[in-house]
């Protein structure tokens, strides 16, 4: 099943929870290019109360890669760390 943009949307998380002088928004930006990453891409950021940044505290996000399904509601349906199965993400969407 495909999705319509108005029934999904798809954005990624830049999360730097470990070495963050190498970790740059512009090494994001060379990454995204390089793997041609065409969804918008947000920067979590710190507060200084913590290693992790706010959004993945928030979130509970153990590392990377991370899924999170949110309905529109605001909800959390769905996480998962590490890879998910394309036919698993599917089927909870």
């Amino acid at each position: 099943h495909a999705f319509d943009r108005d029934e999904v949307v798809v954005l990624g998380l830049h999360t730097v929870f470990e070495h963050h002088a190498v970790i740059t928004r512009e090494a994001l930006a060379v990454f995204m290019s390089e793997y041609r990453i065409a969804f918008p891409v947000g920067i979590d950021r710190h507060d200084g109360e913590d290693a992790l940044p706010v959004t993945m505290r928030r979130y509970n996000l153990r590392g990377t890669p991370s899924t999170i399904l949110i309905d529109r509601a605001g909800m959390v349906r769905f996480s998962a760390f590490g890879t998910v199965d394309e036919l698993v993400l599917g089927a909870q969407i």
